[in-house]
């Protein structure tokens, strides 16, 4: 259908937003994938005269004239020698297969990105192992964009060094780890509820890092509906909202993400707030992507927030259907530490969590790979050693064996029982001795890759 100039193409539930000139006919023939709401739009390029032509992700080529796979040249981390490398391996990585078939899918240019979603804690949050493993999975197989991005700093929390955001009014925070929820809670893990029409949020990637990460697609991901605000959005900062910002749409409460499309790279995007109705009376906000359309590559989304567990994520209301929105290659899991420093934890409290969760991500998501993380070695009140997290790294195994799920058991690579004190005396963890230094998460994220590298290059052996 057409509104106020801009064409909007419903794809099994995703609102896609091209920008038509009114004198242009709509071609209502188009033929679109039946697949979930992101299978084919977030992996296609984007549109070219005004048109839109999705294409499915395993099609022979990129309808690109020019395939482009940018490389990211992020340098390695050295691993210390009382890191266990001989142990650095993916355990049951069979389960990995439809992964590894997809990433090669896409250096045999069949494939225009592979969708890489990692789910954690603080760990993942602050983006310093998250950001290291993004860009070296970027470097190694191309940059398809940043990924998912969410306004932190608004939700009074910190934010990967990389982004920057801003308001002209205060916003209501929702995050998955507290128990009522009053507003519902997404696939970022944190939701922002503002009652302000006039809301402004101005966002941007940092100027170091804006190299790297320009974006031409953007996909709004926000509660829809009758009392929801009207937005519109606009590549660049701006204090006031242009006459060509694009209307996003918000009454089906069917389509929880729209996607735009930017004709050139931006680095920015402004997002307004408009009343165009009285039942109108509020916005929740609860996630953007940003991706490069003109590159194939790696699209990694970071999801994390301090202090999750498995619970945290099985009592999020709108997560694991945007999950399945997202149309994930590969889902990584890297919880368990908030588990293991309860001093009152135990298998039988743990174990039904991580049973929901994977079972709802493997019943109601098409995603067939996935990879379990054990946690990292742990002291309770800075002092005190605990098995905690070999319980559960244990116990995690385990289930990886019970789900057909694959296992990166980090908490042994790392040295097991008292190795978070060596790691902490050579300057990779935290006088916590819970978290890791931008040094120590650096590591991790080199060992990760490694592990998953090497399992792709035997897999094609």
């Amino acid at each position: 259908m057409l509104i106020n100039g801009f064409k909007i193409l419903i794809v099994s539930g995703l609102a896609v937003l091209a920008f038509y000139p009114k004198s242009d006919p709509v071609n209502s023939s188009s033929s679109l994938s039946k697949k979930p709401i992101f299978s084919t739009n977030l992996s296609d390029p984007p549109p070219t005269e005004n048109t839109i032509s999705p294409v499915d992700a395993m099609s022979s080529s990129p309808s690109n004239s020019e395939d482009k796979h940018p490389l990211i040249n992020e340098p390695r981390v050295s691993i210390p020698e009382f890191i266990q490398q001989d142990q650095n391996k993916i355990q049951s990585l069979e389960y990995l297969r439809s992964f590894f078939e997809k990433l090669n899918a896409l250096e045999q240019k069949q494939r225009q990105q592979v969708r890489i979603i990692h789910i954690g804690d603080s760990h993942l949050q602050a983006g310093q192992l998250s950001g290291k493993l993004r860009r070296l999975l970027q470097s190694a197989y191309g940059n398809a964009g940043r990924g998912l991005v969410f306004p932190y700093r608004l939700a009074r929390s910190n934010a990967p060094a990389d982004l920057y955001s801003k308001s002209n009014v205060s916003w209501e925070r929702q995050m998955n780890i507290q128990g009522n929820h009053k507003i519902p809670v997404g696939i970022s893990g944190f939701s922002l509820r503002t009652y302000d029409s006039n809301f402004r949020w101005n966002f941007k990637i940092r100027e170091a890092y804006q190299e790297d990460y320009t974006f031409d697609k953007l996909t709004l991901i926000n509660q829809k509906g009758s009392s929801i605000y009207t937005s519109q959005v606009v590549g660049g900062w701006h204090e006031t909202c242009p006459e060509n910002a694009k209307t996003i749409p918000h009454q089906n409460t069917d389509i929880s993400s729209s996607s735009i499309f930017f004709e050139m790279p931006q680095t920015a995007f402004s997002l307004f707030g408009k009343k165009e109705a009285a039942s109108q009376k509020q916005f929740i906000l609860q996630g953007t992507i940003l991706e490069n359309t003109q590159s194939t590559g790696v699209l990694y989304h970071m999801i994390g927030v301090n202090g999750a567990t498995y619970r945290s994520y099985n009592r999020s209301q709108d997560f694991i259907q945007q999950l399945n929105e997202l149309d994930a290659d590969l889902i990584i899991i890297s919880l368990g530490t908030n588990e293991a420093y309860d001093a009152n934890y135990s298998d039988d409290r743990m174990s039904p969590q991580i049973n929901k969760f994977v079972e709802a991500i493997q019943q109601e998501t098409n995603c067939d790979a996935i990879l379990l993380v054990s946690p990292n070695d742990i002291l309770l009140q800075k002092k005190y050693k605990t098995k905690h997290p070999q319980e559960v790294s244990q116990l995690l195994n385990k289930k990886s064996n019970e789900y057909q799920t694959a296992f990166w058991d980090f908490y042994q690579i790392m040295g097991a029982e008292g190795s978070i004190r060596t790691w902490q005396t050579n300057g990779l963890a935290q006088r916590d001795y819970i978290h890791l230094t931008k040094g120590g998460y650096e590591v991790a994220a080199q060992l990760l890759f490694d592990a998953i590298n090497n399992a792709y290059k035997n897999y094609k052996k």
